[in-house]
């Protein structure tokens, strides 16, 4: 967050004072080496030239870092720039040059510093935290140029090696993995500025040669260093690629709809405390149901309700998690789901969204696309990838969703990928009777269910297909006789006969989990088949009563992330593929958000629906071994990705052949059709309007709100009075050609 200085923070911050701290750091940590660091802080502008030709003319690797006044990009400033290489003696230099202080005087204009230092920021470059610098560069209006991310090469780690690997090293800071690797400590900003102060402008040029100098320096140093201990293959090149790309996703943003924020605030706060009360009745007395130990109490103590589940294999306490509930025979159980959904919602994005916007009331997620395990993308501030997908127009999802809005002249292309593990499951498997679904266009849980209990696909029964849902999704996590059971509710025994039919009917299934878990077993790692690896340590432990669940989890890891990385990485290339084709067309579209397996994009009215959504199908899809672009994807069933377009993301329509852009609903705008004496006797015609487009019906009569809901009708007649609605240009033009008005 920005810092505001007033003047008791600028006299605390004075040159003296920041001496001090600095003389006091030395004393406990071991940062005398920084004296004799060929460290410079340049403030003038013939010095500086010197510096940036000189840094041009060196053939050798060169580093650079950023300081700020805090961490928004599109409300705070740059302070200053830090650039540093190793020279032909051998010894690393690095310069500071500042462009704004509240302690000392900057003696060169900012916008000559920035001129001088662009081509220099422009080259390939080794970073730190690579998309925080971008951010801060762009705008001001320099493209940062990519060599290296330092933070990416420590989570990439050789074979064989220790080091770095996600598990261990995925938060290590600069300074920590600089004295892990040299033994010397670094100043940290709260030496000198106190704790959780980020306005790089309160301290004095001494500090910025002192601290900002060395982050660069710093920086250059390790990227020598982890060149011997990096995996720099096809992993590294795929996530280096991704950085900017993901860079701009952050930088961008996505417009959020204030109103709709609010209302949803609104409606979900009033339903809880309803629900409270009811909940609250019903127990006969008041308690914290969002509290798993207090709602354990009152469902298992107090109303003697069977246990069905525990916290973990190991633990003797009751669950009380949304799948435990759901197993429970009870009134009070609905209103305690509904709660419990509502009071995410609201404690997670509707209270805490408003304050992460910028003043263009957009949000800017950071999405890390390194962050999980498995490589897929992770997010913060907020987590967005906790947005679940949307089951109906009315879900907690969908409300939350519907906040999500295009810019004015701009409307939002959602895709998704189908069932793309389920999809990579059956084809690393490689058995036909998975790969048939999925090659047949049959739904693939009612293919597995019809396989397992032999009968016709249209004679399988609700209750069949769950379970083969439920076998088809516990595989790719692991899931033995025990986490069926309590899945399906049905006994350890059952369960294990199910498991015994899947895997007697798909013969293939089991040696293949088999197999990757003795390759885990061997080589103590697993990977996807570009060669994204998870270090799996334990399970290259002996087998004894004290490890073997340890070795277990290790095992169900290796055979989820040969799934779910490969998932991740036929995503991650898709992207790639994506933003050059963009920038081939110099197109006005843009990538916003990735969430689970959906990209999200921005595009540009000028740009038909039909063509945006054919160019990102094309680099998605992967429809028949011929037209894959990786040839380990040959024998692959096709990976298909679903396409809907909206102006906000929970109102979107399914694209369909044809579809253009007069076909999408309006976000959140009302539609007052007309005088109430004119809609007498209009409802048919009306709702005639919302039918009569071939192929296109049943996608517009999907969309919540789009349907004709009167909002008010005659009581004696049930003619429609006045109506309110949410329509499309299409749509409004043909209830217009019936005489009547549309007002917007």
């Amino acid at each position: 967050m920005k810092n505001a200085v007033n003047p008791e923070q600028a006299d605390l911050f004075q040159s003296s004072l920041v001496s001090q701290r600095l003389e006091h750091a030395k004393k406990t940590k071991n940062v005398s080496w920084l004296e004799s660091a060929r460290l410079h802080c340049v403030n003038d502008e013939a010095t500086l030239r010197q510096f940036v030709e000189r840094a041009l003319a060196s053939p050798n690797p060169k580093a650079a870092d950023t300081e700020t006044t805090g961490l928004r990009p599109r409300e705070d400033k740059l302070v200053g720039i830090s650039v540093a290489w190793v020279e032909d003696d051998g010894h690393p230099v690095s310069f500071y040059v500042p462009l704004l202080s509240d302690v000392d005087t900057v003696k060169i204009d900012p916008l000559v510093t920035l001129s001088i230092l662009k081509p220099l920021l422009e080259t390939k470059l080794i970073w730190y935290n690579f998309k925080f610098d971008y951010k801060f560069l762009k705008a001001v209006g320099i493209e940062a140029g990519l060599l290296a991310d330092v933070s990416l090469m420590k989570l990439l780690p050789k074979a064989g090696l220790d080091h770095g690997h996600f598990e261990a090293a995925g938060d290590t800071s600069l300074k920590e993995l600089y004295k892990k690797h040299f033994g010397l400590d670094m100043l940290n900003l709260e030496d000198a500025l106190g704790k959780g102060v980020y306005n790089f402008a309160l301290a004095s040029l001494e500090l910025g040669k002192m601290y900002a100098a060395t982050d660069a320096y710093a920086t250059v140093l390790l990227y020598h260093k982890l060149l011997d201990l990096t995996d720099m293959g096809f992993i590294y090149s795929l996530e280096t690629q991704l950085l900017p790309i993901v860079a701009n996703m952050e930088y961008r943003g996505i417009k959020i709809d204030d109103d709709s924020l609010r209302k949803a605030t609104e409606t979900f706060t009033k339903e809880n405390r309803e629900l409270a009360e009811e909940i609250f009745a019903m127990a006969g007395r008041k308690f914290n149901i969002g509290s798993p130990q207090q709602l354990s109490e009152l469902l298992y103590g107090e109303l003697k309700l069977p246990v069905s589940s525990y916290t973990s294999e190991d633990s003797k306490t009751p669950s009380t998690d949304k799948a435990a509930l759901k197993k429970l025979d009870h009134p009070i159980v609905k209103p305690i789901l509904t709660y419990k959904a509502n009071d995410k919602l609201l404690t997670t994005f509707l209270k805490k969204l408003p304050r992460a916007l910028d003043p263009e009331h957009h949000l800017h997620s950071n999405l890390n696309s390194y962050g999980a395990v498995s490589g897929r993308f992770t997010s913060t501030s907020p987590n967005i990838q906790q947005i679940p997908k949307a089951k109906d127009d009315t879900s907690n999802s969908a409300v939350l969703r519907k906040a999500f809005v295009a810019d004015e002249g701009y409307y939002l292309l959602d895709v998704d990928y189908g069932q793309i593990e389920y999809r990579i499951f059956a084809s690393l498997c490689g058995d036909p009777n998975l790969k048939s679904a999925f090659l047949n266009g049959v739904d693939f849980h009612l293919q597995t269910a019809s396989t397992m209990f032999g009968v016709p696909l249209d004679k399988v029964s609700d209750a069949d297909r769950q379970k083969g849902k439920t076998i088809n999704f516990g595989l790719l996590f692991g899931m033995q006789a025990y986490g069926l059971s309590q899945q399906l509710r049905c006994s350890e025994e059952e369960a294990q006969k199910l498991l015994d039919t899947y895997f007697r009917m798909m013969p293939t299934v089991q040696p293949w989990i088999s197999n990757e878990k003795d390759r885990a077993r061997t080589c103590g790692y697993a990977e996807t088949i570009y060669g994204r690896k998870r270090m799996l340590p334990d399970a290259l432990l002996p087998y004894t009563e004290d490890t073997k669940s340890r070795i277990s989890k290790a095992l169900r890891e290796a055979v989820n992330h040969r799934v779910q990385g490969t998932a991740a990485d036929i995503l991650k290339m898709s992207m790639i593929r994506l933003d050059m084709a963009i920038k081939k067309r110099n197109w006005d579209m843009h990538m916003l958000m990735q969430v689970h397996d959906e990209l999200v994009f921005l595009v540009h009215e000028s740009i038909p629906v039909s063509e945006s959504v054919a160019l990102v199908k094309k680099c998605m899809e992967l429809r028949t071994p011929t037209a894959c672009v990786e040839p380990r994807l040959q024998d692959f069933v096709p990976i298909v990705a679903d396409a809907s377009v909206g102006y906000s993301w929970g109102n979107s329509v399914d694209y369909v052949d044809g579809l253009e852009l007069e076909d999408i609903p309006y976000h959140n705008k009302l539609i007052v059709i007309g005088d109430p004496k004119d809609l007498v006797g209009r409802g048919p015609e009306l709702k005639e309007i919302f039918k009569k487009y071939p192929g296109k019906s049943e996608v517009l009569l999907n969309v919540g709100g789009n349907f004709v809901e009167p909002s008010n009708t005659d009581k004696e007649t049930g003619e429609v009075t006045e109506l309110r609605i949410l329509g499309s240009k299409r749509q409004i033009k043909e209830i217009e050609s019936l005489g009547l008005t549309v007002q917007i």
